[in-house]
């Protein structure tokens, strides 16, 4: 049976690895709880990203302002990811995997 207009079905989306669920859960949850804060931290981490962007694309660009911007995404990214418990064991487990190379 046609039904009018043809419709399709839109395409399952791809799943994301396994260990990313939770991180991404708790964080929609500690928005949900307090999307203030949330948001902001969100904000400070895009623009620390945009900068190190930026900067490491300039060829004029001093290393010391390249290891300024790098410390700044990375602070922001740690904030953020405090706010998700399974995001802190992620990056134990991978520290623990990495230092027994």
């Amino acid at each position: 049976m046609l039904m009018w207009p043809f419709r399709r079905r839109p395409a399952p989306l791809p799943q994301l690895p396994h260990p990313l669920h939770p991180v991404l859960d708790e964080l929609a949850e500690a928005f949900a709880a307090s999307p203030g804060p949330v948001t902001a931290l969100l904000l400070h981490h895009a623009a620390a990203v945009l900068d190190l962007d930026a900067v490491v694309i300039d060829p004029h660009s001093a290393d010391y302002l390249i290891s300024m911007r790098v410390a700044e995404a990375d602070g922001t990214r740690a904030a953020l990811l405090a706010l998700s418990p399974a995001a802190v064991a992620l990056t134990r487990t991978r520290t623990a995997l990495e230092n027994d190379r």
